[in-house]
């Protein structure tokens, strides 16, 4: 009944927002489904049996009807199931047509996650391609199994032939049974069997043998503690430089800040060109590259979790059934916090999507600056929304303020930046945006490459500059597939990061096997922090000679056990306090 009674609310577009996740929202439909296939079965089998009315009530034909009330029954049974197969697979290849090479955790997670905040493009996008798919063909394909079946009762009762029910049911349970394995078996396919293999069924020691807790690891911050600003840029490659400079494209997308490298900022790269991090599951989506960077530990969860009775899928919804964002995880703003900082984590979108909020409020107690935020302090009109909320030319501007405000504070700061206008599909191109490539995402990125470095150039010019280190880092690869359709398959697609006046320097940035997780403890590194161990969480100090876990164990060796389900993951980092509810 609460799909039922939602339902009539469809007609408004802001009303999917009233169910709780994808998950949810995609069941009301299937129930809805049903209950056509029922009426439909129903209005035939009462045609039939008018047809019949009229006839002698024989004993044959009295066991007939029983058996075709029985075989419809195994008919929706069949349909659903059919549907279920059909939205398995029509989805699977709607995520890799439109995301690209994505990872079975980022399916999950954003599947259990609410739709409140969520980009309503991918929502109609969702709603009139795959959805809508299964569902037209799974009612197309139960009509024509409904007229073959009153076919074959019809011939079957002229030739007083008679399949017993059992029959029947086991035969629509071969044929439903088959229909749902060929619609899962394609569907993983797309997405690659080894990946859901290891994702639900394989389990990992790496936790056991190679996790370093930062909440007791031994950390000696300086004197003077330096400030951090670090700009989490949305979807931020090292392909979008050129090919001479380490990048995959012709034209430098990024030649402001590509410039700073060439002026002494640090970058950590897998070439001895200029490069970056390397894509490991679990933290290929924005929330998953937050919590990788500053905590070093990637965002799995599961459409099921033991620990959280009566709730299923809901056990992964973090800001309604689980008080704590990863409640064992120590991170980044965790320590700062310790230390005395002031901490701010300003965005241009809702911070309540995907448990942004539950992150950054309990890890670190930051004071947040978003999206609603903008309009409470009258920096845009209360109905202002483009893309995900306003965009950064906006946001960077209203940056230069949030930030003075902060070191003006008698405390060290870090102010924490995340953009938006490059996520895909094809960015946001505004009225500003120089046109100066025939591709909009080009153009997208060249002026969010502009936006960033102009904000640092002010930043260099502030009296708290000399004492501060700032950071630039994509949260993660971008999603928007065909933008590389011109670069061959052997080039290494990487996370772009620069350092800009560290406490610490280094001549190991070249060639190096490294994830976005390392750059958890390199980051403290960077603010003149010495670390025992020079390890915190799966991450390793780049600043160190201590090698990565990429390159103790390898790049493919690490991702899989990364991919991998954890019991120590499961029990210390991820569950911890879990919202006491009641069966409905």
């Amino acid at each position: 009944m609460y799909f039922l009674n939602k339902f009539h609310m469809l007609s408004d577009f802001k009303s999917l927002l009233a169910f709780p996740d994808l998950f949810h929202f995609t069941k009301g439909f299937l129930i809805v489904e049903s209950v056509m296939i029922v009426i439909l079965g129903l209005s035939i089998s009462l045609s039939d049996n008018r047809k019949h009315l009229d006839k002698t009530p024989t004993t044959r034909t009295k066991r007939f009807n029983r058996s075709s009330i029985g075989t419809r029954v195994s008919l929706l049974i069949v349909s659903l199931f059919t549907t279920l197969s059909l939205l398995f697979y029509f989805s699977c290849n709607w995520v890799m047509e439109r995301f690209g090479n994505i990872k079975i955790d980022q399916i999950i997670y954003t599947i259990s996650q609410p739709l409140e905040g969520t980009d309503e493009s991918q929502i109609t996008s969702y709603l009139f391609g795959p959805l809508t798919s299964a569902l037209f063909f799974g009612m197309l394909i139960t009509l024509i199994f409904l007229v073959a079946m009153r076919l074959f009762e019809n011939f079957a009762q002229n030739k007083h032939l008679h399949l017993p029910l059992v029959m029947q049911a086991l035969l629509l349970f071969v044929i439903s049974a088959g229909v749902l394995s060929a619609g899962v078996f394609s569907g993983v396919s797309k997405i690659g069997y080894a990946d859901v293999k290891a994702y639900f069924i394989d389990k990992s020691k790496i936790y056991e043998e190679d996790y370093v807790d930062p909440k007791t690891a031994k950390l000696t911050f300086p004197e003077k503690k330096r400030n951090l600003i670090y700009i989490f840029a949305e979807s931020l490659e090292s392909s979008y430089m050129s090919k001479d400079k380490g990048g995959s494209q012709k034209e430098n997308l990024l030649p402001q800040l590509t410039n700073l490298l060439d002026q002494g900022d640090i970058n950590f790269s897998n070439s001895d060109l200029y490069g970056g991090a390397v894509a490991t599951p679990a933290t290929g989506f924005t929330v998953g590259g937050l919590v990788a960077q500053t905590a070093g530990v990637p965002v799995k969860t599961s459409l099921e979790n033991k620990a959280v009775p009566y709730q299923g899928n809901d056990a992964n919804r973090f800001g309604n059934t689980v008080e704590q964002f990863l409640p064992g995880a120590y991170s980044l703003g965790d320590i700062l916090q310790s230390e005395g900082y002031n901490q701010t984590f300003m965005l241009g979108s809702d911070v309540s999507f995907a448990g942004r909020d539950k992150y950054f409020s309990q890890h670190g107690n930051y004071n947040i600056v978003d999206y609603n935020s903008a309009k409470e302090f009258n920096w845009i009109p209360q109905d202002y929304k483009v893309w995900w909320g306003y965009e950064d030319e906006k946001l960077l501007e209203h940056a230069k303020e949030v930030t003075t405000d902060l070191a003006a504070q008698n405390a060290p700061f870090n102010f924490t930046l995340l953009t938006a206008d490059t996520h895909f599909e094809d960015g946001l191109m505004t009225d500003k945006t120089p046109k100066i490539f025939d591709d909009k995402y080009s153009n997208v990125i060249h002026y969010s490459d502009e936006l960033i470095t102009r904000f640092i150039q002010w930043a260099k010019e502030q009296p708290f500059y000399e004492n501060t280190t700032i950071i630039v880092a994509g949260d993660h690869l971008t999603m928007d597939k065909d933008f590389f359709n011109s670069t061959p398959d052997s080039y290494v697609r990487t996370v772009f990061n620069l350092f800009d006046n560290s406490a610490i320097k280094t001549q190991n940035t070249k060639n190096r096997k490294f994830n976005t997780m390392d750059l958890f403890p390199t980051t403290l590194a960077s603010l003149g922090v010495k670390i025992e161990g020079d390890r915190l969480g799966l991450g390793t100090n780049l600043f160190s000679d201590t090698p990565t876990l990429m390159e103790k164990l390898g790049i493919e060796q690490f991702n899989l056990e990364v991919s991998k389900r954890s019991s120590y993951y499961d029990d210390k980092i991820k569950v911890e306090k879990i919202v006491q509810e009641t069966p409905q």
